[in-house]
């Protein structure tokens, strides 16, 4: 009884982590990589009328020349992907 009650905790909040991800988004921006890049690289930038390709070109830049963020980057990233479905997918006959 007690591990099945424990289960049941453990899948509430799984699913109300996901529909806050989703409703909420992630300290007030769309997911944890918008909000992280917008934290790390946009943050002390005074610039104004930049739009969406602007800073997309801004960060693949910023990107070039700091390989250890891009690696942070990737690595946090990595965490994202659901490896079950993957496997899943490649396990399909």
């Amino acid at each position: 009884m007690g591990i099945l009650l424990l289960c049941l905790c453990l899948l509430r909040l799984s699913i109300s982590n996901h529909y806050n991800t989703i409703v909420m988004g992630f300290n007030g921006w769309t997911n944890y990589e918008t909000w992280r890049v917008a934290l790390e690289v946009f943050d002390n930038i005074e610039t104004y009328d930049w739009d969406a390709e602007q800073c997309k070109e801004y960060l693949e830049d910023i990107l070039e020349h700091s390989p250890k963020l891009a690696l942070d980057y990737a690595r946090a990233f990595i965490n994202q992907v659901d490896y079950r479905e993957i496997a899943n997918k490649l396990n399909e006959h």
